[in-house]
């Protein structure tokens, strides 16, 4: 069966349109996550407002992981809370700090 013209340009500008938000996002450009926090202080809302890919049980985890173990002092050591990984870091890392930003 072939496509008419009509299927093709909607097929294509459809790929477009994901590729440029897909491109907009990562470049924080259009990013509504920009905020810098500072994991050692933030509260659990705070936290999954402001952090791509962390929601609620996550934030939840750094909270109670820093109310163990103490403060973070750098930020892999987030790698050692549960559900946090290599990409979730990655993807936040200009956002996370470890001390107030002025």
């Amino acid at each position: 069966m072939a496509t008419t013209g009509s299927d093709f340009h909607r097929v294509h500008a459809g790929f477009i349109f994901t590729i440029l938000a897909f491109v907009w996002c990562c470049s924080g450009i259009g990013c509504v996550y920009c905020a810098q926090i500072n994991v050692n202080t933030a509260d659990e809302a705070t936290i999954s407002r402001e952090l791509w890919g962390i929601g609620l049980v996550k934030a939840e985890a750094i909270v109670q992981y820093r109310s163990a173990y103490g403060d973070f002092q750098r930020k892999e050591d987030l790698l050692k809370v549960r559900g946090i990984g290599p990409v979730l870091l990655e993807r936040n890392w200009e956002f996370i700090h470890l001390k107030d930003v002025d």
